[in-house]
Parts: C-alpha cells; structure tokens; sequence
C-alpha cells in the first residue's frame, strides 16, 4: 500500500491481483451474484479515492473490508433499474 500511495500502479495491480478472490467471496456470501462484480469494482475506487487518508499503519484488508462493509450497508445496486442508472449518472 506504501508504495501505491506514492504513485507505483504496478503496486496497485498486485494489490488487486492479491485480494481478488477473497473479497469476491466476501460478496458472493453477502449479496446475489449479479452484483458482486459491481461492488468488485465500486470497492476499489472507493480505496482509490480514499488512498491518501488510508492509515499505513492499517492493513490494507482493513481497508477493503471496511470500504466492502460499509458498501454492503448501503443500497444494494439492481441490475436495469432506474435507480441504478440515475445513481450512475450522478457518479460521473
């Protein structure tokens, strides 16, 4: 995490590469299927977006997990709904 917060994208590649699997089974275990991808996804720019207030005395899985909790609390994304849509535009 030291190195990606000091501008090493390969550092954030391994990092993606490292805690793939276990955060997409924190969601299948969560969630339906249809959104895990989504939540994949929405949890890393979250850690993007946050990467210079994340502590580096943390873990980085203390991070993720609690980016992926506080994800999992809120509205849950529904494949085609309006919501959704509106929520991605707003994004943008």
């Amino acid at each position: 995490m030291t190195r990606y917060t000091s501008g090493d994208s390969r550092a954030f590649e391994q990092l993606c590469a490292r805690h793939k699997g276990p955060l997409f089974r924190y969601f299948k275990r969560q969630c339906d299927a249809n959104v895990v991808e989504e939540l994949y996804q929405d949890v890393w720019m979250r850690l993007v977006k946050a990467r210079e207030n994340c502590q580096v005395e943390a873990k980085l899985t203390t991070c993720l997990y609690r980016i992926a909790h506080n994800r999992l609390c809120g509205p849950l994304p529904v494949a085609g709904s309006p919501e959704r849509n509106r929520h991605d535009r707003q994004q943008r």
